[in-house]
């Protein structure tokens, strides 16, 4: 496995060190800034980023994390402004594991219901409270709630100093769908559309752990490899 730099010391988990042989691990690490073209043209084929939504949840995020340090790969999570607040030490964990972090709004809100300045107030608010969890790292990638945004909002969310990260393949785990459904939805979309691309789940649902076991089993059975995301600024 690849080790990455997991806070602004760069310190590395631990946990990276006793990567099994046949665990999926990590393929590289991708540098994003502000300027970078959307995630999915910096991708070869059959290489995927895992992101989950919403965190952190107190009751489902470490479920999920075990998840990925049993495979030993690693993932970014955007995290509402609010679940930072109520949940400190479980931001701080996600990235003790040596996952990436970026910002999703303080309380996902829809965006489009939003002009620029009030969209931007709302990012900073969350990314504020999150840094602040994160005592004091900074937040440098930012996801809009519901991908919704408009051209003006995504160039001053840039401007911020923040890469944008959006989604090309949704697990629709928030629907009533069962978790293998939504792994066969994943594979299938990943399949019809260049197989490769950055893959929505959350971490907060109650099938969110079971649902991670069961899609990277696959994407390893399908000889799938996951790429990192991290700002330029973490190295």
């Amino acid at each position: 496995c690849v080790l990455i730099a997991c806070s602004n010391a760069q310190n590395v988990s631990e946990r990276s060190l006793a990567c099994k042989e046949n665990s999926l691990g990590i393929e590289r690490i991708l540098q994003v800034t502000p300027q970078s073209p959307p995630v999915k043209e910096l991708l070869n084929e059959k290489e995927v980023v895992l992101t989950f939504d919403d965190g952190p949840e107190k009751s489902r995020t470490l479920d999920v994390l075990n998840i990925l340090d049993a495979e030993c790969t690693r993932a970014s999570f955007f995290l509402l402004g609010v679940n930072a607040e109520k949940n400190p030490e479980l931001a701080r964990e996600i990235v003790r594991r040596g996952h990436t972090i970026g910002g999703h709004s303080y309380d996902h809100i829809n965006y489009r219901d939003l002009d620029v300045e009030a969209a931007l107030e709302d990012a900073d608010r969350g990314n504020q409270a999150v840094s602040e969890a994160l005592e004091g790292m900074p937040v440098r990638m930012f996801r809009f709630p519901y991908i919704a945004m408009n051209p003006e909002q995504s160039a001053a969310i840039r401007a911020r100093g923040l890469s944008e990260i959006g989604v090309d393949v949704d697990g629709a785990d928030w629907t009533k769908i069962s978790a293998q459904e939504s792994v066969d939805l994943i594979m299938a979309r990943l399949e019809a559309d260049e197989r490769r691309g950055v893959i929505l789940l959350h971490d907060t649902f109650r099938s969110s752990d079971n649902r991670t076991r069961l899609l990277l089993r696959q994407l390893k059975a399908e000889n799938y490899k996951v790429v990192v995301l991290a700002p330029d600024s973490v190295f």
